[in-house]
């Protein structure tokens, strides 16, 4: 099959894929593991991921923090405290939650 006929909407394509470009999609990428050091060896590889696929394409890309946690242990009193009949206490610590989208 020839393609000939797309050098007639060369120039419309162009500017379309340069609107698109005009406008980045905005991502968002959220790190928890059970210690400080995990985090940022999550968000290292992040990072690097990031920074190579721009470098593939040849995009800028801008990471701008938000917000984080750090590490802490609960408090062993607190956690034996009747809580008035609220849910019970969830071992957060088993649940390590990494998600980029």
């Amino acid at each position: 099959m020839k393609l000939d006929f797309i050098d007639d909407y060369r120039d419309e394509l162009i500017a379309i894929r340069l609107d698109i470009h005009r406008y980045p999609e905005q991502g968002w990428c959220e790190f928890r593991r059970e210690t400080d050091e995990l985090n940022k060896d999550m968000y290292d590889s992040a990072v690097s991921i990031i920074d190579g696929i721009a470098k593939t394409y040849g995009v800028r890309y801008e990471i701008m923090p938000a917000g984080a946690s750090i590490s802490a242990e609960s408090s062993k009193e607190l956690e034996s405290k009747d809580n008035g009949g609220l849910a019970p206490h969830l071992p957060l610590d088993n649940f390590p939650i990494s998600s980029c989208i």
